[in-house]
């Protein structure tokens, strides 16, 4: 525990260079507490109250100022947001003034209030509330920590006729790693007054651990000349953001007492001066106000929609609209500010007391309705102001610039549709429909009504995105089916298990597709246990962790059961095109395409699929279409996306047709989305195979609201949840579940922790050595044999213009120099497309992808830089992870929406699992090791010498806490009082459902 030295804490110094108590803190301005190391620092700026009082100050205290624009007071801490609002730019247009020139004058006083400042605290005070703040815990810190401020800044002023240079600190500023690991060095002069009888004692750091600090100091004379020069010099050759304090201890003869003088040390070392540059922010950060209250907009002329395929139109049934309820959209519309209450009163209104059977499809539909609402408000973020509308060529089709559609936020479908309106038209509430015919890299190809008024070039346009509700609407329809409510599919228990088949096919009379698999007993066991499962057995699951051929599993055993039962027909899904795309392709290796078909959804052409599979789906022109029913049902295996399963139903295909269903990657779907197939499809002798890892990532849930209704369990993880061990690996072994063991894809140190943390260390390293052992002696590498390596390193995380994003420059550049030094490294052959860059939040991702295309050679535009979610599923030779957040300036909902690394065990699971031969993560150890999850892992890599950067700032042979109760080792250090950080780490939400929207990809459900 470190304690805060006594005579420091009065005095600002100490004089016993022996003195074994710490001798620095970390203070927050904002919330006027100190704390004795950086760690503690971390927790409080991602604590509630802190974040709280990033706008407003607790128990009434608020910094306000005035418009006069809008005639308002107006919190500070969202003044740049104010001036952005609709009003006061409307306000501001009509007075003829620029709506961001204007300035906060000082608070108004109206309707009789009066503010009053409170010094200690530095904020504005309501004077009928001025009694109860000074009675407040907040104006007790604040006296506190103003006593604390006055002693650090006594220690800094110049007295007893002695004075430093360098006032404000020594600050070197920004200096590039080249010239840093020479040494800087800046001169301090000290001078003492004449006729002042003044002795140097001691000249040193307050930094006193050996080894420890970047900055050395020594006097030019090398004794302890009171009118001497203090040498400061900085050497390091690690990026990184480093601080310490200089400590002048002197000594007055004339009254023998001793004093000190202070001063900051300060240096950023950065890889390069105009990487920084190039990476730094554009524009400040300003909050962007999220829309809730926008006008429904009245269409004054539908759009035309793309060609809808034709045995659809004809014959498919209608879909219904499932709208929110109104009740209910009044109840989520306040969760933003109330979500427990909402939570609750959904629970008590619209949530069945017991799910059942009977309540199945009223629960989950509630659920939907939840996630819409929120998905509909994240969307609204990216409405466009300022659009303009190019029309090229002949065509029907006006061409619409998206920011971010190449990264998926917003995500846009064709199909889709948008609402225009030209801006600052007299009608406000008449929209123009557009429906969405083409989907570019950078834009959108949008056709309106054939009456739409041609605008002028320079017209804009106000543009607001329109959420697709047709997945939801099938969902519901699913749902809706009552006539399948089986519960030994939808509760299986062990009741429901029949006995095995009398006469089993044996493993001797298969011939294997794939002739590996004889040599992988888990995945012979798999096959085998699907080929022999009795009609109307409980579901599947097959439990597939990373690089175990769980998809090579599936198809073997989708081609198993259509070449042994001659009348069988399989319906394979998958949550995404891409994971349906490649279980089409791996059995088009052996299905003709008179026994295969792959549907697909109105979103898709005939451009978006893969050459190999357009001899198995049905092309008019440039479209796809679908057969009409008496063709499709002679195909043998139909593929799709769950979604676009309710095809086959809307267009008359009976429960029971399909002997079987698989889903692929069932993990990643919400139930509601699998029981698309299964509810539409199934009967009572219709056998499910759930294919998927419950321990990696789940859907992505948009609401806080649906995701603690369990929304985010996805209908495999319940199931295996359960806690009748129906679906136990051991205990189900064969019956109801196989879990594959054999990796094929990672070197075993990196395989180790994941596989003792998730997978009961029963995961077997069965990679190629000429694989596993590709980056072995990389010059890289710590340890030579151990191919992890974690770099610490102490950035600053930041933000610009209106994205609210994190992005950390010196870790960008660090992975950056990492991926210069394996390229050149001619004892291993990596190539720019073997690496794959994983980073939590989207600025992130852009300013790495920045770096290396604009900084890097032209093959660096083969790596893959993206998120957690756009990993899984893949992997790479040679993975980074950048963690992005460091120990300045975070709030609470980056770690559990954002990052998500400490929240989300899973996330981390999928990050440290994509490597084959290499897994380098670069981060602050001393926000990391606050969850016991990463602090263990942390221990295990520094324990394996694969450690690089500042030392470990705790003792990595002690054993984890894993309660996670570090929060209560802070509280006991009497720092400060600091927000429970174990609930939140283990998944506390925030306040309402406000999230970082960009941070958190659009799913594209089809």
């Amino acid at each position: 525990m470190v304690t805060l030295c006594p005579a420091f804490r009065e005095h600002g110094i100490c004089p016993n260079p022996a003195c074994i108590h710490s001798h620095e803190l970390f203070p927050c301005e904002l919330c006027h507490v100190a704390f004795t190391e950086r760690r503690l620092l971390d927790e409080h700026l991602r604590s509630k109250p802190h974040r709280k009082r990033v706008n407003t100050h607790p128990t009434g205290g608020i910094a306000v100022g005035y418009c006069e624009l809008c005639d308002n007071n107006t919190i500070l801490g969202v003044w740049e947001t104010h001036k952005r609002g609709r009003r006061h730019r409307e306000l501001a247009r009509k007075s003829s003034v620029d709506p961001l020139s204007v300035v906060p004058k000082p608070p108004k006083d109206i309707g009789g209030f009066k503010f009053v400042a409170c010094d200690a605290c530095d904020v504005l005070v309501h004077l009928e509330q001025l009694a109860q703040h000074e009675r407040s815990g907040a104006h007790r810190n604040g006296l506190s920590f103003t006593a604390l401020r006055n002693v650090l800044n006594e220690a800094a002023q110049d007295r007893n006729g002695v004075s430093l240079s360098h006032e404000d600190g020594v600050d070197f500023g920004l200096v590039e790693a080249a010239h840093a690991v020479q040494g800087l060095r800046i001169d301090v002069q000290m001078t003492t007054a004449p006729g002042a009888r003044i002795r140097v004692v001691a000249v040193r750091c307050a930094e006193r651990r050996a080894g420890a600090g970047s900055f050395t100091v020594i006097t030019a004379s090398g004794g302890l000349n009171s009118n001497d020069t203090v040498i400061v010099t900085l050497k390091q050759s690690m990026l990184g953001e480093y601080d310490d304090r200089l400590e002048v201890v002197f000594e007055d003869l004339a009254v023998r007492l001793e004093f000190t003088i202070a001063r900051d040390l300060r240096a950023t070392v950065v890889g390069s001066r105009e990487v920084h540059e190039l990476l730094k922010p554009v524009s400040p950060y300003i909050q962007r106000l999220r829309v809730t209250d926008r006008d429904r907009e009245v269409v004054a002329l539908r759009g035309v929609p793309p060609p809808i395929p034709k045995t659809l139109l004809l014959k498919a049934k209608r879909l219904p609209l499932y709208e929110i309820p109104k009740p209910l959209n009044d109840i989520l519309a306040k969760a933003q500010k109330e979500l427990d209450a909402t939570i609750f009163k959904i629970r008590m209104s619209y949530l069945p007391s017991v799910l059942n059977g009977e309540s199945y499809g009223q629960h989950w539909k509630a659920l939907l309705w939840a996630e819409e609402h929120r998905a509909e408000l994240d969307l609204q973020i990216f409405d466009i102001d300022d659009a303009i509308l190019e029309k090229s060529g002949g065509g029907f089709l006006y061409w619409l610039r998206v920011p971010g559609l190449a990264e998926k936020r917003p995500s846009v479908l064709r199909g889709d549709r948008m609402h225009v309106q030209p801006r600052n038209t007299r009608d406000a509430k008449s929209w123009f429909e557009g429906h969405v015919h083409e989907v570019a890299e950078l834009r959108v190809g949008l056709r309106f009504n054939n009456k739409f008024p041609v605008p002028s070039p320079a017209q804009p346009f106000e543009v607001r995105f329109k959420l697709n509700r047709t997945p939801l609407r099938r969902q519901h329809q699913a749902l809706e089916q009552d006539l399948y409510r089986s519960d030994r599919v939808l509760f299986p228990k062990a009741e429901h298990l029949l006995p095995p088949l009398s006469q089993p096919v044996q493993p001797g009379e298969v011939h294997l597709f794939n002739e590996h698999i004889v040599n992988n007993q888990s995945q012979l066991d798999a096959v085998m246990a699907i080929l022999n499962l009795p009609e109307g057995s409980p579901p599947f699951a097959l439990f597939g962790p990373p690089g175990t051929g769980k998809t090579v599993t599936l198809v073997e055993a989708a081609l198993q059961v259509i070449t042994q039962f001659p009348n069988f027909k399989l319906l394979v899904t998958a949550p995404s095109n891409s994971a349906a795309d490649l279980v089409a392709q791996r059995l088009s290796a052996v299905l003709r395409p008179d026994a295969l078909f792959r549907l697909y959804g109105r979103s898709r052409q005939k451009k978006d699929v893969p050459e190999n599979l357009l001899p198995y789906t049905l092309v008019d022109g440039t479209e796809l279409d679908i057969p009409p029913l008496e063709k499709l049902t002679k195909y043998r295996v139909v593929v799709c996306t769950c979604v676009s399963a309710a095809v086959p139903y809307n267009l008359g295909i009976p429960p029971g047709y399909f002997n079987g269903i698989f889903v692929d990657e069932a993990g990643q779907a919400t139930e509601p989305e699998v029981m698309i197939p299964i509810k539409t499809m199934a009967d009572d002798k219709t056998n499910i195979v759930l294919a998927g890892d419950p321990k990696q990532l789940g859907p992505v849930i948009r609401s806080m609201v649906a995701r603690r209704l369990g929304l985010e369990k996805s209908y495999l993880q319940r199931l295996m949840d359960s806690q009748d061990n129906l679906y136990d690996p051991h205990e189900g072994h064969g019956r109801t579940v196989v879990k594959l063991v054999q990796n094929y894809r990672s070197h075993e140190a990196i395989l180790t922790f994941p596989n003792q943390e998730f997978y009961d260390n029963e995961l077997v390293p069965c990679a190629p050595a000429v694989k596993r052992n590709a980056c072995i002696g990389a010059s890289v590498l710590v340890n030579k044999h151990y191919p992890v390596v974690f770099h610490a390193i102490v950035g600053s995380n930041e933000r610009e213009s209106t994205s609210p994003s994190y992005f950390n420059i010196l870790e960008a550049e660090q992975v950056k120099r990492y991926i210069d030094e394996l390229i050149a490294d001619k004892r291993i052959n990596v190539r720019y497309e073997d690496i794959g860059v994983i980073a939590p939040y989207h600025a992130q991702v852009l300013k790495i992808r920045k770096l290396l295309r604009e900084k890097g050679k032209e093959g660096a535009r083969k790596i893959k830089v993206g998120s957690v979610e756009e990993f899984q599923g893949q992997e790479r030779k040679v993975i980074f992870v950048s963690t992005t957040r460091s120990s300045r300036e975070l709030v609470a909902y980056d770690l559990k929406h954002t990052l998500g690394f400490v929240a989300n065990p899973r996330r981390f699971n999928v990050a440290v699992t994509r490597a084959q031969a290499l897994l380098i993560i670069v981060g602050n150890p001393n926000v990391l090791s606050l969850d016991p999850l990463w602090r263990r892992f942390l221990n295990s890599v520094h324990q394996n010498d694969g450690w690089r950067g500042p030392s470990i700032p705790w003792d990595p042979e002690d054993e984890v806490d894993e309660n996670g109760e570090y929060d209560a080792q802070a509280r006991a250090s009497g720092a400060a009082e600091i927000t429970d950080l174990a609930n939140r780490m283990r998944g506390v939400e925030i306040g309402g459902e406000e999230e970082a929207a960009e941070d958190k990809p659009f799913r594209e459900v089809e």
